[in-house]
């Protein structure tokens, strides 16, 4: 009975997400407001205030202080490429090393699936 619930879900269409815009990001002063948007609206993960069902604390934690110890301008941290791509490895890493229970757990190929639908979508959406 499980197996045929979760097939049905995974089969079920999806209204098509869009990525909010910068100024309904939640303000974060540890990362910029379109990077925590994205976040946000791929891989439903949140680090401070918003929507998503799933709150990165740790991660959130550890930007906060990585901020405070640069001066916590986010346009300068981030304004290289290289360090918002850092970014997105460390969120897929802290997300996968969620310790969510046996009774919530995600099996991790699921959960990159479903990011790396949300992500194409979104790509194309901004392509059009």
């Amino acid at each position: 009975a499980n197996c045929a619930a979760r097939a049905n879900e995974t089969r079920r269409p999806r209204a098509p997400r869009t990525l909010p815009s910068p100024s309904s990001a939640p303000a974060m002063s540890s990362v910029l407001p379109q990077d925590a948007a994205l976040l946000e609206a791929i891989f439903e993960v949140r680090l401070g205030p918003g929507t998503a069902p799933t709150h990165l604390e740790g991660l959130a934690q550890e930007l906060d202080a990585e901020a405070a110890a640069s001066g916590g301008d986010a346009a300068t941290r981030w304004a290289d490429v290289g360090q918002r791509r850092s970014l997105i490895d460390r969120t897929v890493m802290s997300l996968l090393s969620l310790d969510q229970g046996p009774s919530k757990a995600v099996p991790v190929l699921d959960r990159l699936a479903r990011a790396y639908g949300r992500a194409a979508g979104e790509r194309r959406r901004l392509a059009a």
